[in-house]
């Protein structure tokens, strides 16, 4: 039994040890929220310039039994700090099924979308002000996070 642990634990170890660094998408209403991967990435994020999106938009789900994200942003760069290269940032993702439903859901409702990394499972926005979301047009206008 103890081996059977150990061995769960090393696979673990070695299948998360070469993308511990995310790229997301959060989309949420502020009661339901959905997390998109975008990329997953070898180095820390202090290897990564990134021009962050000046508008996401056309948020949609297609497909029913492999349903799929399409989302259309503007001015999204990623490019590798020591070498300039720079990588392509896909505007369509694989979602599972339960993601499918609920971004249906969301997208019925007022919604807003952010892009965030997450780093040895620390989430934290592009900007330190956390001022990179982008709301729909059906949404009043943005209130800072944690206001009273």
């Amino acid at each position: 039994m103890t081996f059977a642990i150990a061995l769960v634990q090393v696979y673990k170890w070695v299948t998360q040890s070469n993308a511990r660094t995310k790229l997301r998408l959060e989309i949420t209403t502020g009661v339901q929220c959905v997390l998109v991967d975008i990329l997953q990435l070898g180095l820390c994020p202090s290897y990564w310039n990134i021009s962050e999106p000046l508008m996401i938009d056309n948020l949609h789900v297609t497909g029913y039994l492999r349903p799929r994200l399409h989302v259309k942003w503007t001015g999204f760069k990623l490019t590798k700090a020591n070498t300039n290269f720079e990588l392509t940032i896909p505007t369509s993702f694989s979602i599972d099924l339960i993601s499918a439903i609920k971004l249906r859901s969301i997208f019925s409702k007022p919604f807003c979308a952010h892009v965030i990394w997450t780093h040895h499972d620390i989430t934290f926005p592009l900007r330190p002000d956390g001022s990179v979301s982008q709301c729909s047009p059906r949404t009043y206008p943005a209130v800072p996070p944690y206001s009273i």
